[in-house]
């Protein structure tokens, strides 16, 4: 069967656009709170939280990456590798921010809540990501 050239408009499509703004506002948000006077305070007396900007800094790259691949063509070598490190890097969030530390709290069902959230987070991020060199 022929493939199509051009851009279509798909649910796949849609899904994408909605992780790259996901990621890129939560990503915006993430260093906010890092430059806040709040963060700087408890930075000051002694809370280390490299890893927050850190995955600010990702979260904001994996949405620029995502949104760019509407314009522009990414080569296969470097988006099979994006498409493999994104879900990895956010699967290992979801390990560190829900068993890291305080799991199953407050209650059982508000961390279910949020953890099962993030695996759906995860699985758009997953297709997605095998989109990015105009892949399947």
């Amino acid at each position: 069967m022929a493939k199509k050239s051009g851009m279509s408009i798909g649910p796949d499509s849609i899904l994408q656009a909605c992780v790259a703004v996901f990621f890129i506002v939560a990503g915006i948000l993430g260093i906010q709170a890092y430059n806040s006077n709040l963060s700087g305070v408890m930075r000051f007396l002694g809370r280390h939280d490299t890893l927050t900007i850190v995955v600010a800094i990702v979260e904001l790259v994996i949405g620029i990456v995502l949104g760019l691949a509407f314009f522009v063509r990414i080569p296969s070598s470097i988006a099979g590798i994006l498409a493999l490190v994104f879900p990895v890097l956010w699967a290992v969030w979801i390990v560190l921010a829900w068993f890291g530390r305080d799991a199953f709290k407050p209650d059982f069902l508000s961390w279910l809540n949020g953890f099962v959230r993030d695996l759906i987070i995860l699985v758009a991020l997953w297709i997605s990501s095998r989109r990015l060199g105009g892949g399947n």
